[in-house]
């Protein structure tokens, strides 16, 4: 049959692109791919053998729990691991090697099925230099969702460029990164238990108080920082009433409070669906704070500032975010960002390059290196070299829940899963699209995924999409992994 790749989704206006491009470059080296949420990945490697996995896993530590039965699961199917992280490079500064050891497990680092623990720059390769018996598996290849901002990739977006100025015209793109102060449902809050336990995951091992101090003092800098965002968009729509302002929540934000609060301007709307990278290129400039979003308008071509109400605050100094700091140096007041705004009108809004560099931190912002075809390269040599042959069991998926029977434990168990799914669907078609907007579940149309797998240049024939889960062929091959045939 050959390799297959499982793809895990956390949050489908960010990753699943990019993971289709990979799909679709890894198709044409014979390689093919599952596409879909985490739970339901996780569903089929429980049913695969000598899958490949690229991705983190479903919890951002990968420590869980249910993430070692994971783990413990992919040894046992002899699933091997190359682990990349949607979320590798922006840190506060004062917290950043803690950060990335938070994200990367190392300790599982020298298991022998995880063949590659990408990062997106040197900066957080450094972090494990002590690793040097697993030198081999620590690679550096940069951050896939990025190679899709590049001009040679422009074409993806013209359809919805298009649309977005027809509707928004000129305007200028407000993004918010503030999922501390105003959190989505499925996420923890940034003071919960939840996120004091991935700390700990993490491998935090400061005394309690620390951690509890060091977690309050970040979300002040956050509040901070929200609470002169908030006026700033008001006062740049009441200062250029003919200009349309465009915001942007994070995926993790909810978007409520922003329609709300800005229903009583006509030249402010809310834009959060699909992913932020055709938003930016149908913008005239992008406003951002300490956002990804400012260098992925760099690599766009499009003007950026970086809004930074805590800059030259000693008290936050050291909760700056590493990465996107270095980028530029922003401003700090309402005033020197309304000066440059009138000084864009006045040169027509070109571009210029930001004076800061941060190819440390992410290897793929500048220069002719793409992240996706790094990944696709390692995954191909290893599958050559260890003629990798993978399997996806249909039979044993669809009719595990009724073996579950002959164990009453485990029966009841399914049952209450299957109720509960069910009582998931009813609740989503209930749903608001307002509400769905505010949900990381956003889904791509089937339509949009069948045109931009074309667009990549992959096979019609070679993708299939059943139950929201993508599943793509080898495009040298008549073999399907959909669904195990």
């Amino acid at each position: 049959m050959g390799a297959i790749v499982l793809q895990s989704v956390d949050s489908p206006r960010r990753d699943l692109e990019w993971r289709l491009l990979v799909a679709a470059k890894l198709s044409k080296e014979n390689i093919g791919s599952v596409i879909g949420k985490g739970s339901v990945v996780a569903r089929i490697n429980k049913y695969s053998k000598n899958s490949i996995y690229l991705g983190r896993f479903n919890s951002n530590t990968a420590r869980s729990v249910s993430d070692r039965k994971y783990l413990k699961q992919m040894s046992e199917n002899g699933t091997q691991i190359f682990f990349l992280h949607d979320e590798g490079a922006l840190y506060l500064k004062s917290d950043y090697d803690s950060a990335v050891r938070r994200i990367y497990p190392e300790e599982y680092f020298s298991l022998p099925f995880v063949q590659k623990v990408f990062f997106w720059g040197d900066r957080q390769r450094s972090v494990f230099s002590d690793f040097s018996d697993h030198n081999c598996k620590l690679e550096v290849v940069g951050a896939p969702r990025l190679d899709l901002c590049r001009s040679e990739y422009s074409w993806i977006d013209e359809k919805t460029v298009g649309t977005l100025k027809s509707k928004y015209g000129d305007y200028i793109l407000v993004c918010s990164r503030f999922a501390a102060m105003n959190t989505v449902k499925e996420d923890p809050g940034p003071l919960s238990k939840r996120a004091y336990q991935i700390r700990r995951e993490g491998g935090d091992k400061r005394d309690k108080n620390a951690v509890l101090k060091f977690m309050f003092e970040a979300w002040s800098k956050s509040a901070y920082e929200y609470s002169h965002f908030v006026p700033l968009v008001a006062y740049l729509a009441i200062d250029f009433p003919d200009i349309n302002f465009v915001i942007r929540p994070h995926p993790a934000e909810n978007d409520d409070f922003y329609k709300e609060s800005f229903c009583h301007f006509d030249n402010v709307f809310v834009e959060k669906g699909g992913d932020v990278r055709p938003v930016i290129r149908a913008a005239k400039a992008v406003i951002h704070s300490e956002c990804t979003t400012g260098i992925e308008a760099e690599i766009s071509g499009v003007p950026n500032i970086n809004f930074r109400p805590s800059l030259g605050m000693l008290e936050y100094e050291h909760f700056s975010v590493a990465g996107v700091s270095e980028a530029d140096d922003g401003v700090s007041d309402y005033l020197a960002l309304k000066d440059w705004l009138r000084k864009l009108f006045l040169n027509g809004f070109s571009h210029y390059r930001g004076s800061g560099h941060v190819d440390d931190f992410i290897c793929n912002v500048s220069g002719s290196r793409q992240a996706s075809d790094l990944i696709v390269s390692s995954i191909k040599n290893y599958v050559l070299k260890e003629a990798v042959d993978s399997s996806i069991c249909n039979l044993k998926y669809k009719f595990s829940f009724v073996r579950q029977a002959l164990r009453p434990k485990e029966l009841l168990r399914g049952i209450g899963g299957k109720l509960n799914r069910f009582f998931q669907v009813v609740s989503m078609r209930k749903r608001k699209d307002n509400d769905l907007e505010n949900s990381k579940a956003y889904c791509f149309s089937e339509g949009y995924i069948l045109s931009l797998w074309e667009s990549f240049g992959g096979d019609p024939q070679s993708i299939n999409i059943s139950g929201g889960v993508v599943y793509t062929y080898p495009e040298k091959s008549s073999a399907t992994v959909a669904e195990g045939k």
